[in-house]
């Protein structure tokens, strides 16, 4: 619609009362306009003429005059611009409300236009289907005819699918080259391809698509900016319609950002209009967990990994696809590397399945090999030369000296595990600094380089900005951080300081934050502003800023790892390799020449560092991985992973199967249980997936999630260097349950009150000041349980309702941003969360979750503890609120490390013996001698009576039932007796356990 600098707008109030204000306005134009259809609304009535538009209010009302004026307007906008390519990103400047309202009136509008295609879709059909009819009378003569003058026998089955098979390809197939040519003559189509034939891919289409025509597997090693990850999806697709032929490409990428990104990218270079992505309009589409935009008439799918690992576990061997491309096939994922072995098998059965890999960094004759000889097509990139320098160089430009104050110096509470830096490495590392000023060099033997110095990073910034040799590249820079937090942390920083309150705009990219949000980060920033783009290694080669003149990268990035001390995942930042540094500061050289600042040491890059990333399947827990096999339907589990691109080691893999057979999740043979194939929907390792399950079933889903998201991440108390005392003593106030891991999460639970007091963050600081809590660590904790419930609804475990479900997605887009928002919360349905605060229900669930980790006090009031697995010895962590309980007999742990010749527990709690007798493991109940036999002798229980035995006996057998029917059928209600026998457990459990009255440990 073109502008109209003479246009007068009128605004009127149709109705004022108390919450009912209504408004009409009135937008007049000095020359006639083209007047868009309009979509029926049935709040809201238009009349548009060619000169004069009217909106008015008719069946919604609003609170005051103000929501009210601002409701009409709203509306107005959405007419007059939602259909305009070149106005499509206007709603991006309302505020968050009227976004919001926007959004519900652009999927009416969709929905319409979706309403009335299938309606013409539909009469078109039917038309085809009158003529198909009449060919197919036509077409049974004459096959009837020709096979009798073969002496073949004709048969209907034979007469009727067989031609009817064949006549409809051969007018699908002129169908298809219609649809294309139809397409690609569009003026938009047209316009995209001048830009497409610029990118370096382009060149190397046609050899693409014959190296696909000829071989079932290629390697395509592309260079960061050459356009593989849009293009040869696109070639694809192209090729196949050009030649009439069915087709269903899908693309898989890492990370749901990248999906929907290139999903859209891809859309508007085909030709799409706004909004048509994913329907029936539209080609292309994307599929990522809990969303998937697609439609019938999707050919082209940019999915996650996880979305196609999902698929081969069904049955038909992907028989809907016939392009298969794997990105960034670089970064070794334990999704990517298992999608290669199914893969290897899966091509011996599917003949006619296409398969593309893809990456920027490759390690190509190893893939190649491992794929039978694939061939390799190596594309390269456009980019320019880059300046490279280190923190050497960067402490020298700004003249930085770190704050050496106690109050920075700050340590997590429950790690005792970090080795100190060999200062041998620290003196080679100074002494290499040869030609930098005193000053520099002790300031880098002191730095910690493990350690993110946000600081130096913004002083780095400030300095690029107005130094003259390096102010030309300070248009747009990127920044590579590890995660949320330091994005926030940064984020916060930049916009609090004067230096960047003018002329600057921060852009932080994550995949917690809504796309709309971060739209603007790829755009080229107005007149006389400069940008600075935040991000995880989701820029380093899944996304592209394309303005980028300089990057700031800190070295780090998050990965999953398994300790084997400790027997479980953590999330954890670490250095990246050479390979993933060449990648990021490639990313500042797309333009023109470029900056890079590696914010570690030149000594590091060049002697410390490791050339290639270690694959995931080298470092995780392969519990996931065992169970996934048997889904699969693979064979033996060792067998399986033997026959990876590295596989790991056969012990590894034994222990992962042991650890699957004592929580349930597999029989000894190995054979999944119906738990094991809930614990497979959940991103978690078993036990704490278990956990979840547990406290769904036993209604204590809040406690178990928080749970789960506290031991996922780290502990969220920490003290200042030389006040451990301080704060173990508030974190002895939070005492809960005689349990540590309820103790967190009273903590935690106190944290939020306070968030939701709307006391403003300076309350939330002071809370966490006071009593030695990490906020950014209690942030993450949040963030990733809202993550975890959405798991467990994705996984159709807990079922919610459609109110709950919008909750939750709305949840999950308010984590990032620019600025700060006031932290959001889960809430978890009520429910499934009447036990969260009954002690003897959490710590029960918490120990049948954890089970067989337990520990026992063979000699009551003795320090001494006894691992129930192994008899090994074990000690309590020394800020363990258990350390002084010496009267406690049986306690369940998360995590044991070895610290010198000492074992200690983590994550500690006590447990009453009624509990474990009822739900852990298998037990013995011998009537005559009044004792239960825990798993083959790990444990003894004597109980006063045979009556009490009995009921044990038969709750616990009635419990099992309850436990398998849940995990067979989730969701579906319990019979009216197994009801009867829930109650009986919650009563139960609703009260104190009289030890001398029920079941009483015998010492061994």
């Amino acid at each position: 619609m073109p502008r109209d600098p003479s246009v007068n707008i009128t605004y009127s109030v149709v109705s004022e009362a108390t919450f009912a204000n209504r408004h009409s306005v009135v937008i007049g134009w000095s020359k006639p306009q083209d007047t868009a259809q309009v979509v029926a609304n049935a709040d809201v009535e238009a009349v548009i003429e060619s000169t004069r538009f009217r909106f008015t209010m008719t069946k919604v009302a609003t609170p005051d005059l103000k929501q009210s004026e601002a409701y009409i307007a709203t509306a107005a906008l959405f007419h007059i611009f939602s259909g305009n390519p070149k106005e499509e990103k206007v709603n991006l400047r309302l505020p968050n409300v009227w976004r919001d309202f926007w959004s519900e009136m652009a999927e009416a509008k969709k929905e319409h236009f979706d309403a009335q295609d299938r309606q013409v879709v539909k009469q078109i059909k039917a038309l085809v289907r009158q003529r198909q009819d009449q060919e197919l009378e036509d077409g049974v003569v004459l096959q009837g005819a020709f096979r009798g003058r073969n002496n073949a026998k004709s048969t209907p089955e034979a007469t009727d699918s067989g031609h009817t098979e064949r006549s409809r390809h051969v007018e699908s197939d002129d169908n298809l080259k219609r649809l294309w040519a139809a397409r690609s003559s569009r003026k938009k189509y047209e316009a995209m391809l001048q830009y497409r034939e610029q990118l370096p891919m382009w060149k190397f289409k046609d050899h693409v698509l014959d190296a696909v025509d000829k071989n079932q597997v290629i390697i395509i090693c592309g260079e960061t900016g050459c356009g593989k990850s849009t293009q040869v999806p696109a070639f694809l697709l192209e090729h196949e319609l050009s030649q009439g032929r069915q087709c269903k490409v899908f693309c898989t990428e890492p990370r749901r950002i990248s999906a929907i990104s290139l999903a859209r990218r891809v859309s508007e270079e085909l030709g799409d209009e706004k909004g048509d992505l994913g329907t029936s309009r539209s080609l292309v589409g994307y599929s990522i967990r809990l969303e998937s935009n697609t439609s019938k008439e999707t050919r082209l799918v940019y999915a996650t990994t996880g979305i196609v690992m999902r698929m081969l576990e069904g049955s038909n061997d992907l028989q809907e696809v016939t392009h298969l491309v794997l990105d960034e096939v670089h970064e070794r994922s334990i999704d990517s590397d298992f999608l290669l072995i199914v893969l290897k098998r899966l091509l011996k059965r599917r003949k006619d399945l296409k398969v593309i890999l893809m990456s920027a960094t490759v390690d190509a004759e190893r893939f190649s090999a491992y794929l039978g000889g694939a061939p390799v097509l190596n594309v390269p990139g456009r980019t320019f030369p880059v300046m490279v320098r280190y923190l050497e160089d960067a402490v020298e430009l700004t003249g930085y000296v770190p704050s050496n104050s106690e109050t920075d110096r700050i340590v997590d509470l429950d790690d005792d595990t970090v080795e100190p830096e060999v200062d041998g490495l620290k003196a080679e590392m100074v002494q290499s600094l040869a030609g930098y000023s005193n000053r520099t060099k002790a300031v880098l033997a002191q730095m910690n380089e493990y350690q993110i110095d946000h600081d130096l990073i913004v002083e780095l910034i400030a300095r690029i900005a107005v130094d003259d040799t390096l102010q030309q590249y300070s248009n747009a820079i990127l920044v590579f951080l590890p995660g949320m937090g330091d994005i926030r942390t940064l984020n916060d920083l930049l916009l609090g300081d004067p230096r960047f309150s003018a002329g600057w705009l921060v852009y932080p990219l994550h995949s917690t934050i809504a796309m709309e949000d971060q739209e603007a980060a790829f755009l080229l920033p107005p007149q006389g502003m400069r940008k600075i783009v935040l991000a995880t290694n989701i820029a380093e080669t899944g996304i592209t800023i394309p303005d980028v003149t300089c990057v700031i990268d800190t070295g780090k990035h998050r990965e999953m790892r398994f300790d084997e001390k400790k027997q479980l995942s953590r999330l954890i930042d670490t250095f990246i390799s050479r390979a993933n540094a060449k990648q990021r500061r490639g990313r500042a050289g797309r333009v023109q020449n470029g900056l890079c600042f590696h914010m570690f040491s030149r000594y590091r890059h060049d002697t410390l560092m490791s050339d290639q990333q270690t694959p995931e399947m080298l470092r995780l827990s392969l519990q996931d991985l065992a169970i996934r096999v048997k889904i699969c339907k693979l064979g033996g589990i060792e067998e399986t992973l033997g026959d990876a691109l590295d596989p790991p080691s056969a012990k590894n893999i034994r222990r992962a199967v042991d650890a699957l057979v004592d929580v349930r999740a597999l029989t000894g043979t190995e054979d999944l249980t119906p738990l094991g194939y809930q614990l497979a929907r959940l991103p978690l390792d078993v036990f704490l997936g278990k956990l979840i399950l547990l406290g769904t079933i036993f209604k204590c889903l809040d406690m178990a999630i928080t749970v789960a998201a506290i031991l996922s991440s780290k502990s969220p108390f920490s003290a200042p260097f030389g006040q451990q005392t301080q704060a173990n003593n508030a974190r002895a106030a939070f005492r809960r349950a005689d349990s540590d891991i309820l103790t967190t999460y009273n903590a935690y639970l106190a944290w939020k009150r306070v968030c939701q007091a709307n006391g403003g963050f300076g309350k939330e600081f002071q809370f966490c000041r006071k009593n030695y809590l990490n906020q950014q660590t209690l942030t993450n904790i949040e963030d990733l349980k809202g993550q975890l419930l959405t798991s467990l609804a994705d996984s159709g475990f807990l079922l919610l309702t459609e109110e709950e479900r919008r909750a939750l997605l709305r949840l999950r887009f308010s984590a990032g941003g620019r600025g700060r928002r006031q932290q959001q919360f889960v809430e978890v349905p009520q429910r499934v969360n009447l036990n969260s605060d009954n002690d003897i229900v959490s710590t029960s669930v918490i120990a049948w979750s954890f089970y067989p980790k337990l520990l026992v006090r063979d000699i009551p009031g003795s320090k001494g503890l006894r691992n129930i697995g192994n008899n090994q010895s074990i000690s309590l962590h020394p800020t363990s609120v258990n350390r002084g309980l010496f009267d406690a007999r049986w306690l369940s742990y998360y995590t044991i490390m070895q610290t010198k010749s000492v074992y200690r527990a983590h994550e500690t709690t006590v447990t009453e013996p009624f509990a474990i007798a009822l739900l852990c493991g298998d037990v013995r109940c011998d009537l005559y001698s009044g004792v239960i036999v825990l798993d083959g002798n790990r444990g003894r229980f004597a109980v006063p009576d045979w009556k009490t035995m009995l009921v044990i006996k038969v709750l616990r057998t009635r419990l099992r039932e309850l436990l398998t029917r849940s995990f067979k059928q989730p969701g579906k209600l319990l019979t009216a007796q197994q009801e009867k026998w829930f109650d009986v457990w919650q009563r139960l459990f609703s009260q104190d356990f009289n030890q001398d009255r029920t079941v009483n440990t015998i010492t061994l």
